[in-house]
């Protein structure tokens, strides 16, 4: 199935329709993660203009430093942010597409802490958790560990877990590296870049800067899955109209078919949560209660 979908995309590996039924039908979506260095100011718009050049339907932007008041639709996405523990450091963003389709939807968006947060990719049957994260290179405490942890076990879905670790899982030089690589392989999530092939000009690297007269290169963005098959292609790109010292890791989703999700959304407008009274009536009964004067 999967062989099938690998031969649905053009030349510049952007997803094209497939012919026969599934026709006209977008089966693939993408997604990524871009550390941007700051997303304040006007630097959130342009982030989301890169980002739309490169077609992504949802993804995390790392290292936001997003504190107050920021902009929540532009360029076709919806967006929540954390809020940064400062203006200097931190914060994660995700966005999403305003018009999700027809064979996906995004549930559950939260916050946990500054640096993580989480929603949960529905496509018919299949659901996925979504955890997005961004560890500062200072921080030896492990709070944000804590933080990805919870939000991560906050569903029993497949988990896939993006953002700037600020660490290389292949090179573990000392504590705090090798807390990190312990808690992703905790989770149950891979690096599933290595199961792709790479060109190799570009290598595996996602973080490169020019320092003592030498270019620098390291792996910090991860995407991390617990399935390798789920996804169709993963690798590294450039992105337009941004500047940042690192790279887009994009990857293509398999989703399932617009006729399970079509139904799905059925039963939710049909049958919408409703949150317990039980406990409303109790405390309206208790309030009104006569009082009895001695």
């Amino acid at each position: 199935m999967v062989a099938q979908y690998r031969r649905a995309f053009d030349q510049h590996g952007d997803p094209m329709q497939i012919d026969g039924e599934d026709n006209r039908r977008t089966l693939l979506l993408r997604i990524g993660t871009y550390n941007v260095i700051s997303a304040r100011n006007n630097r959130l718009q342009e982030a989301l203009r890169s980002m739309e050049s490169c077609r992504l339907d949802l993804g995390i932007l790392t290292e936001t430093k997003l504190t107050g008041v920021h902009t929540k639709e532009s360029f076709g996405y919806n967006v929540f942010a954390s809020h940064a523990a400062s203006a200097f450091q931190g914060g994660v963003a995700l966005f999403y597409r305003s018009d999700t389709g027809k064979n996906w939807s995004l549930e559950g968006i939260k916050a946990y802490g500054p640096n993580v947060v989480r929603a949960i990719l529905v496509s018919g049957a299949q659901r996925w958790l979504i955890v997005g994260a961004y560890i500062p290179p200072s921080e030896t405490c492990g709070t944000t560990l804590g933080h990805i942890s919870t939000a991560a076990n906050s569903s029993d879905h497949k988990l896939i877990l993006l953002g700037d670790l600020n660490v290389d899982l292949e090179k573990i030089i000392n504590n705090r590296h090798a807390a990190t690589a312990g808690t992703v392989a905790s989770l149950g999530v891979t690096d599933i870049l290595l199961s792709f092939r790479q060109r190799k000009w570009r290598g595996r690297h996602t973080w490169r800067k020019f320092q003592d007269g030498a270019y620098r290169h390291s792996r910090l963005d991860y995407i991390l899955a617990e399935n390798r098959d789920d996804f169709v292609t993963l690798c590294t790109v450039t992105p337009r109209l941004f500047t940042s010292d690192h790279l887009l890791v994009r990857g293509d989703l398999l989703l399932g078919t617009p006729q399970t999700h079509a139904g799905y959304e059925k039963s939710r407008s049909r049958y919408p949560p409703r949150i317990p009274q039980a406990l409303s009536h109790i405390h309206y009964r208790l309030c009104r209660r006569p009082t009895h004067r001695k």
